[in-house]
């Protein structure tokens, strides 16, 4: 999918944009793999220890009982474009060791809600500022109970539960909850503190190493879809619009402006040449008009999405489809949550034309998308 078009004015067209363009998710579809930026893990038989830059981390609970152990994970969402959505992720760990014929064993990962310090040692005492079981930060911060304690350290229930097996194994996490945790740190990146791994009711003989971020070969992977604007930031200061989007490397672009939705000519606010690195572009215009509506122009990928309205109960939009090229439109009715449903297949055409794109909904929003192979 590619990054599309958005619609914008003066102060009356805030609105428009806010009610009427809040509905509607023109995106590009992209996949990025992460990895930690911090890891530790927690032991209860050394509750001042500390284990950030040990190469595997121990989780879960031993044999006879003693150690328990947990794990912290954080990742950097620097690499998501502002304005993105969240529609997956999976955290894949790979198991570094267990016991010989140990069974696979339910763990659970839940969003933490307490900052840690990530420290720098394997196993040995903590110095000021690590996390220990005992403390987010050692001397500084202690959790509110050893290991943290659920509903204050870290949110319950679980944000997903999966099996882990045993050494040399890679075991997936993944679901609407990680997603939605996912989504809530990229409004808000002062709160991502990342996810606690623990066994499913911390029974005995579950005990494993999982690879560590010290670990190049095993170390864990955050895989994250997501779909970005290519509008956004939308403000009026005085009789100034202006907004942001995301230009892609290697590709020129062309914001256009008219006064009317439906009718007039499209007038050039301006070109934006080619930049090798891209990254957000922000564009400020002084209008007079009570309203003035926009649409980008992404030079050798043409313009998609455009003209949208909400007539009654009748969502429209067009966009420019591609000679020899495939699409589909889908929908929801929620931007975050949802399965999306497909709206209509439209086939390769022989030529590019201009295709209009009309749905009937009872709700008081709808959010679509068009996708493309």
């Amino acid at each position: 999918m590619n990054p599309l078009s958005a619609c914008g004015s003066g102060r009356v067209a805030v609105f428009i944009v806010a009610l009427v363009c809040a509905g509607w998710s023109w995106a590009d579809g992209q996949t990025v793999l992460l990895t930690p930026v911090a890891d530790t893990a927690l032991r209860d038989s050394t509750p001042a220890n500390n284990f950030g830059a040990s190469t595997s981390l121990p989780v879960g609970v031993s044999n006879n009982g003693s150690p328990r152990n947990r794990a912290l994970v954080r990742f950097s969402l620097a690499a998501i474009p502002p304005g993105a959505t969240i529609t997956a992720a999976r955290l894949r760990l790979v198991v570094a060791q267990s016991g010989t014929g140990a069974p696979s064993a339910n763990f659970e990962l839940h969003r933490v809600l307490k900052d840690w310090g990530e420290g720098s040692k394997t196993g040995l005492p903590a110095v000021v500022g690590e996390a220990t079981w005992n403390s987010r930060f050692h001397l500084q911060s202690l959790w509110s109970a050893g290991g943290g304690q659920a509903g204050n350290d870290f949110a319950t229930p679980a944000s997903a539960v999966a099996a882990m097996a045993g050494t040399g194994s890679t075991n997936e996490f993944s679901s609407p909850t990680m997603a939605a945790d996912v989504q809530t740190w990229l409004a808000n990146p002062a709160a991502n503190f990342g996810w606690l791994l623990m066994a499913q009711g911390e029974s005995i003989g579950t005990g494993r190493q999982v690879g560590s971020r010290e670990d190049a070969t095993n170390a864990p992977v955050l895989e994250l879809q997501y779909t970005a604007f290519a509008i956004y930031n939308f403000a009026q200061v005085g009789n100034a619009v202006r907004f942001s989007f995301n230009a892609e490397p290697n590709r020129g672009y062309t914001v256009e402006f008219r006064d009317a939705l439906d009718s007039g000519n499209w007038a050039t606010l301006t070109n934006i040449p080619a930049s090798p690195a891209g990254g957000a572009m922000h564009i400020t215009n002084t209008i007079t008009s009570p309203q003035r509506f926009y649409r980008l122009r992404a030079k050798g990928g043409g313009l998609l999405i455009y003209n949208a309205a909400k007539l009654g109960s009748v969502f429209r939009f067009s966009f420019d489809a591609e000679a020899n090229r495939a699409y589909t439109v889908e929908f929801r009715d929620l931007l975050h949550a949802g399965t999306w449903v497909t709206l209509t297949n439209i086939s390769p055409l022989a030529v590019d034309a201009t295709l209009h794109i009309t749905n009937t909904a009872t709700g008081p929003q709808r959010f679509f998308r068009l996708s493309t192979p």
